[in-house]
């Protein structure tokens, strides 16, 4: 095999791996109990992986500039120095900040918002990513009762590489995809679909290779509270109770 069909080789592998395992997505939505905010929006790429792969594929190395293509990344700076992530549309006010964790790099972008107006405007201009994906999200109040509703609509169905590429099926390419979709709604937790759940905390890991998938959450009044006024006017009751025995047993003896 001469060295550029291996250099075509490696590159091809590369690009399966990013596409598939070699990313991670977190949206992180936090609601005050005014409605007020703040969503965080993490996109990166796992660069320890790729510098295997490109470990694995390493006797592509040796290939002449001539071959016109470029070696494959080797080392973080190379990868992280330019992973390709954007955050085309970020609204004025988003803090961007390079993320680096757990062996992923990428951008952050961190976004205050005032109300729910504002929240869903922000997750409209974030769901036209124009990469085959849209989204529709809502969060509203009724009440004491909060409420959360997202679908995610891909093509990302299987159909989007074929059912398998150089032998390797395609689902597998995404077993250590990491897409998560955080959400903490003031209040306690009524009903919900999330995978994980803290206190009125919630999680979903999201399959890339599914079509459709929808997520809802529903809080209510903290029932804590509720118990702790239970508890104050129970304590005021016996105080009461304890004064107007003293005062009869005093009225008593003066009599």
């Amino acid at each position: 095999m001469n060295k550029t069909l291996l250099r075509v080789c490696a590159l091809a592998a590369l690009t399966m791996l990013v596409l598939g395992g070699c990313f991670k997505v977190d949206v992180d939505i936090a609601v005050e109990p005014d409605g007020s905010g703040q969503a965080v929006f993490i996109t990166a790429i796992d660069y320890e992986t790729i510098i295997d792969m490109a470990s694995v594929m390493g006797d592509a190395e040796g290939a002449a500039p001539e071959d016109g293509f470029s070696l494959m990344p080797t080392t973080k700076e190379e990868i992280c120095g330019d992973t390709g992530l954007s955050m085309d549309g970020v609204p004025e006010n988003a803090e961007i900040d390079e993320y680096d964790e757990g062996g992923f790099c990428g951008i952050k972008a961190t976004v205050e918002f005032a109300n729910a107006d504002e929240l869903a405007e922000l997750l409209e201009m974030f769901s036209e990513s124009g990469d085959g994906t849209t989204s529709s999200v809502d969060i509203t109040q009724d009440g004491d009762e909060w409420l959360f509703e997202a679908s995610i609509e891909t093509e990302a169905d299987g159909s989007l590489l074929g059912e398998d590429s150089a032998g390797i099926p395609i689902d597998s390419l995404f077993d250590s995809a990491q897409f998560q979709f955080h959400v903490q709604l003031p209040g306690e937790a009524i009903e919900h679909n999330a995978d994980e759940v803290d206190g009125s905390r919630f999680t979903w890991n999201l399959d890339p290779m599914q079509p459709s998938q929808s997520m809802m959450a529903r809080t209510g009044p903290d029932a804590g509270g509720t118990s702790a006024v239970v508890v104050v006017a129970a304590v005021l009751l016996v105080a009461a109770a304890a004064a107007g025995g003293f005062w009869l047993m005093r009225r008593g003896r003066d009599l």
